[in-house]
């Protein structure tokens, strides 16, 4: 197993060396590396110029391009309103065609129910009579 000197940067080995004394005084001293300084690349005026036109132009385009997306969006909210007005209408006359017949066909059945109705009550009451008939005469 390799290791290295305990807190510090040292290689790696089979047998790790304790820190010298050095490291072990000022350890960060000797852990410091020369830090290259960068420095930012040199604009020239022309070309920060044409970064700026270049930018300024993109921009134009991505707001002419959300434009256009925007009025295509109220393009098609506009023929989906259009359509569900469409269907709106045709289901209320289907509706309303509807409501006519149905009317009829309730308004009959209500007069057919009252005729049966009616009916069971004639019925009952011949029945009665019939029935008290034969009692009177099977008593007899």
């Amino acid at each position: 197993m390799l290791r290295r000197p305990a807190g510090s940067n040292g290689r790696f080995a089979e047998h790790s060396d304790l820190p010298t004394s050095e490291e072990v005084e000022h350890p960060r001293a000797s852990r410091s590396k020369a830090k290259k300084k960068s420095s930012a690349p040199k604009i020239s005026a022309k070309s920060a110029s044409q970064a700026a036109v270049d930018f300024e132009r993109e921009r134009k385009q991505r707001e002419a391009q959300r434009r256009r997306e925007l009025a295509e969006e109220a393009k098609k909210r506009e023929r989906r309103d259009r359509a569900v007005a469409k269907a709106q209408a045709a289901f209320d006359k289907a509706q309303r065609e509807h409501d006519v017949p149905a009317g009829d066909i309730e308004a009959e059945r209500d007069a057919v129910e009252k005729r049966a109705q009616d009916e069971e009550a004639r019925w009952q009451k011949e029945k009665t009579k019939l029935t008290d008939a034969l009692r009177r005469t099977r008593n007899e």
